[in-house]
Order: structure tokens, then sequence, then C-alpha cells
């Protein structure tokens, strides 16, 4: 009895242990999933990272690259979601999530968008795929394209998304891309709504993903389960200048996969601060002196937005490294300065500076038009 005794105090202090070694490394409990990772969108910094690098099977998820690729064709192309697609045998059959769509059926694409977003329907995004592309071919193709220009491993031979795995910090990607999609966007916040088949019937459409009823700004992506990869989803939610993506996978059933993505997606607001520390084209010196230029003088200005994810109350060092004067000619795309941001003796953004137009190296003409001028103005 002793020694049963003994055996228990042992093993509620070795879960104790690492119970708080486990609280030491995640803010929040993730116990009951596989993986999970939290991102700031607009820095792209990760709040929580729980085996984010492992390729895994994220289930419906596969197909968010397809619908990816439909997206910003239909944006880019300017494609008419009035445009009707006649439903295929193949795109009728696909299993899943469905939008019971019938082979031959006509559908507009507006239909077909609505189903593919709110819900992940498989046969819905197959036949948008055919529709936009011409092909499921084609679409495989383009897909793979996409995915190489976001240097994201994965090869489409077709476009089930069927032996396709991807990480956690791939999803998060992939969804943010979706959310940048203006198509995407127009049903991505919807929890509830129908479609009308051609034949007069009416699908109900409830999204399973239950964080855009429960977690204040969820405005997308999508959910996806199967029995081996349990169930996983990739979550936006957007609260005035701030946007988190969480992916998480492998969670036992939709609560907990809610539960926990919200969880995650509290912490990170609670926390942190996105800082916008320059907009692109925000001048960061009014008028910098330029020596034998066409022009004395140029504002310096910031090449890109750049945004810091830093912990709440924080006070940032600043340093700059900017000449004091530039020599001609200019080039309004080199960099001649920067501004460090820092946290804690740490590197949290840098600001590249650029001249805010390009200065010529002036010629004799140029000093002399210059000097009438200043008289003229005497």
């Amino acid at each position: 009895m002793l020694k049963k005794c003994m055996c228990v105090v042992l093993a509620a202090v070795l879960l104790l242990g690492y119970g708080a070694a486990y609280a030491e490394e995640y803010p929040v409990d993730i116990s009951g999933i596989k993986a999970a990772v939290v991102i700031e969108q607009n820095s792209g910094t990760a709040v929580i990272e729980y085996n984010a690098e492992e390729k895994m099977d994220s289930g419906g998820l596969a197909r968010l690259p397809v619908l990816l690729a439909v997206c910003k064709k239909i944006d880019g192309d300017s494609i008419a979601l009035t445009d009707t697609v006649t439903i295929s045998a193949a795109a009728a059959k696909i299993s899943g999530p469905t939008a019971f769509l019938e082979a031959y059926e006509q559908a507009e694409m507006s239909t077909l968008l609505k189903a593919a977003v709110m819900i992940c329907a498989g046969d819905a995004i197959y036949a948008l795929a055919e529709g936009v592309y011409g092909s499921a071919e084609a679409c495989a193709i383009a897909v793979n394209e996409l995915m190489r220009d976001m240097e994201i491993d994965g090869n489409y031979t077709d476009i089930t998304g069927n032996g396709i795995n991807f990480t956690p910090h791939e999803i998060a990607k992939i969804g943010a891309e979706l959310m940048q999609c203006q198509s995407f966007t127009l049903y991505s916040g919807l929890f509830y709504d129908t479609i009308q088949h051609s034949d007069g019937r009416t699908t109900e459409l409830a999204s399973s993903n239950k964080l855009l009823k429960s977690c204040v700004g969820t405005n997308g992506v999508g959910t996806g389960s199967s029995s081996a990869a349990g169930y996983c989803g990739v979550f936006s939610v957007k609260r005035g200048n701030t946007s988190y993506i969480c992916a998480i996978f492998g969670a036992q059933n939709s609560s907990q996969r809610a539960q926990k993505a919200q969880s995650m997606l509290e912490y990170a607001f609670a926390a942190y601060d996105a800082k916008t520390l320059a907009t692109e084209g925000e001048a960061i010196v009014d008028s910098m002196p330029v020596h034998n230029g066409t022009k004395s003088n140029v504002p310096i200005v910031s090449n890109k937005t750049v945004v810091a994810l830093v912990p709440k109350n924080t006070i940032l060092e600043e340093r700059r490294e900017i000449p004091e004067i530039l020599e001609a000619p200019v080039n309004s795309s080199t960099v001649v300065g920067t501004v460090t941001y820092l946290h804690e003796g740490e590197t949290v953004g840098v600001v590249e500076l650029v001249s805010a137009e390009d200065v010529d190296r002036a010629n004799v003409f140029d000093y002399i038009k210059r000097s009438l001028m200043e008289w003229l103005h005497c």
C-alpha cells in the first residue's frame, strides 16, 4: 500500500513539474491539439508556435490553395460573378462538405463562391476551378505556380487536395492571402445563408467557423476535418488596425478547435500591440540637402510600411542612421539611410529610407538657371 501511495505522489510531482514547464513555454493551454500558430498579419510575427513547421494532414484545408487560385483569378481578371457554370459529373462527385450540386445543373459563380467560402464545399470549389480555369488540370497548374510563388512546398496533381500536407505556418500564410482577395471576403464573414439551385432546391449553408459568432472581429477563413487529421481550422480576426491569423491542427472536436483558437487569439490581442513604425511614402526627413543636384533639397521617406509586434505598453528605442547631405545623382529606389527600433536591446523593426524622387546631377546650364532664378527672386 505504501509503495502504491509513493507511486501516486511521484506521478503527481512529475505532472506538476510538467505543467509548470508547459505553462512557461506556452501562455495558453494548447493540450489536446497537434499543432498551432498565431501570427500578426501586418508584421508577420508569430506570437504562438506549436509544431508550426511540421508537415501534417490538414483535412479539408488542403482545398484552400485551390480556392485561393480561383479567387485571385476572379479578382485579377474581373470575372463576373453572374457568369453561369455547368456543374460537371466530376465536381458533383466530390465528397466532404458539399453544396449538394448535381451534375449538369447550372449555377452562378456567386452561388458557387458563397458555398466554397462559407463551408469549404468541395463540389463548389471543384466547379469554380473548372469554370474559372477551363479545366481541373489547368487549375492544378495554376495552384502549383501559386504555391511556388508563396514558397510553399506542395504539388497538386489534382485539385481535390488529397495527399497534400501543410504546416500550420503555410496554412496561416494561405489564409492571410485569402483575406486579401475581394471575392473571398464577400462571403467570409457569413455564418448562415442559403443558395438556390436552378431546379428550385434550396441548400442551407452553416459555417463551421464558430468564432464568427463567439470571437469579436472574426472575418474568416475556413475549417476542415478528417479522421486522420482531426479538426483543423484557420481563423482571421481583426480589431482596429491589428489583425491576427490562427491556424490549428488536430483538435479532438469542433468545440475544442474553436475554444483553443479563440483562447490563443484573445491572448495575442491582450498581450501585444501592433505598432506602425512607418507608412510607405511617409516623410522621415522633410528636406535633405542634395550636393551637385538639379534640386537643392529633397524629402527622405520610408520605402514601405513597417509594422512591429511588441508587448503592451512598450517604449521603443530609436536609432537613426541618416546622412546629413546626399550626393547627386540620387536614385529614389536606393536606400540612403535607416531608422532602427529596439526593445530591450533587440531590434523589432527597421525602416529603410529613400529619396522621394530622383535627382539628376547638375550641369553648368542647371547652375546658370538656378542663379538666374535666385537673382529674379531677390
